[in-house]
């Protein structure tokens, strides 16, 4: 089992799946590794990407009336267990 499946397999997300459709969904992933205060995505960005949280954490932060507003942090649960983050 890859790496990524297994994380697949571990997020309530894909629970619905079968495991044929977890093994094609955990095909070609992107991999990203963010530097701290690295953005994933921009306010405006078309949304069209699945983001697992491996390890780390993460916060949504959007701009209204230029000012940043700090919306929830992001992170990955204890244990097997990840997080599935659409944007």
């Amino acid at each position: 089992m890859t790496d990524i499946l297994k994380y697949l397999r571990a997020a309530d997300i894909f629970a619905v799946l079968d495991p044929d459709e977890l093994e094609n969904l955990s095909r070609d992933p992107v991999v990203t590794k963010l530097a701290p205060g690295q953005a994933a995505v921009t306010q405006g960005d078309n949304g069209c990407s699945l983001f697992i949280i491996i390890s780390g954490q993460m916060s949504a932060v959007i701009t209204d009336a230029g000012s940043a507003v700090h919306v929830r942090d992001l992170s990955c649960p204890s244990g097997e267990s990840s997080l599935a983050v659409m944007w």
